[in-house]
């Protein structure tokens, strides 16, 4: 291999961790987020806002899935 393509590899390698990294992080605060708008709603009685927050968790648990396994290109996450 040329130094070149090793150095394109590493690059590539090194995207792929960040965006590993970045993705579970975002997940993870769509998920705390939701607990929050939970427990709102229960503390108002706010059906609305209880319907938000499942919304919420369904978007943590899909980026969650997607930072394992980069099935979908999110252009917010890669920066481009």
């Amino acid at each position: 291999m040329s130094p070149n393509v090793m150095a394109d590899t590493a690059t590539v390698a090194q995207a792929l961790a960040d965006i590993r990294k970045i993705a579970p992080a975002a997940a993870e605060v769509l998920l705390q987020i939701s607990s929050v708008c939970a427990s709102i709603a229960i503390l108002s009685a706010s059906r609305p806002m209880f319907w938000f927050s499942p919304m919420l968790v369904r978007c943590g648990l899909l980026l969650t899935l997607n930072g394992f396994t980069l099935l979908i290109r999110l252009p917010f996450l890669h920066g481009h």
